[in-house]
């Protein structure tokens, strides 16, 4: 996205070395980290890694997202709120006015919101752009899934810069390799290749 500039972007060894610059970053013992199960099983296992609550809501019998009753948790004493979409196993996904909303309440509330974008090409509706509006929002994406480039681990966080600014003090200085950064280059500039 044009609009998206390295103010807004932390590199990270694949998305989920991302996620645990999140954990490290923002959450403390006893904090609680409110998403929807079965879903990508290092949310919990980083819940579980630093002492944070699960408040986790199970999807719907036909796969769908418990939409009603995950915004009626977000409520000010959770402290990160997380949707992967598409969604890791179930394969849905919330449409972008439906995944706005959540983020929009989320930014009312002052909860942290990642919406994990790992297999956004898969699906290519993206709420990305609007990290420059919403300060809580933050976007993870990886090049390991239809990139094909799992074994090279590149992902990235994209959000305010405030909060780029924090996951960059926690994020290891050499945790991101040159030919990670090369071949993902090539990506972004011929995405045909994909």
């Amino acid at each position: 996205h044009d609009n998206i500039g390295p103010e807004n972007v932390c590199l990270s060894n694949g998305s989920d070395a991302a996620i645990k610059y999140i954990f490290d970053a923002y959450i403390s013992p006893g904090d609680k980290v409110l998403f929807a199960s079965p879903s990508f099983a290092m949310y919990p296992v980083y819940c579980r890694m630093f002492n944070a609550e699960e408040v986790a809501l199970d999807y719907r019998d036909d796969l769908s997202f418990p939409l009603e009753d995950f915004a009626e948790k977000i409520t000010p004493d959770i402290k990160m709120a997380v949707v992967v979409n598409p969604n890791n196993p179930t394969g849905s996904a919330l449409d972008k006015d439906k995944l706005l909303s959540l983020v929009k309440k989320a930014n009312d509330k002052g909860v942290l919101m990642i919406v994990d974008e790992a297999y956004f090409y898969f699906y290519p509706e993206t709420v990305i752009e609007k990290v420059k509006q919403f300060e809580n929002l933050i976007v993870l994406r990886t090049f390991s899934k239809l990139c094909g480039m799992a074994g090279l681990r590149l992902g990235y966080a994209a959000s305010s810069p405030e909060i780029v600014n924090n996951l960059n003090r926690v994020k290891p200085t050499y945790d991101v390799n040159s030919p990670a950064v090369l071949f993902a280059r090539k990506i972004l500039d011929n995405p045909d290749v994909i």
